[in-house]
């Protein structure tokens, strides 16, 4: 359980900095 809610966490946590990254750089550079 713990393991799985532990590699279930880093990938919410990955995908909101990719996420995150990907705004500012809209809010950066908008097209």
């Amino acid at each position: 359980m713990w393991r799985l809610h532990s590699r279930s966490t880093g990938i919410l946590r990955s995908r909101s900095r990719q996420r995150i990254a990907t705004a500012t750089a809209i809010h950066r550079h908008p097209s």
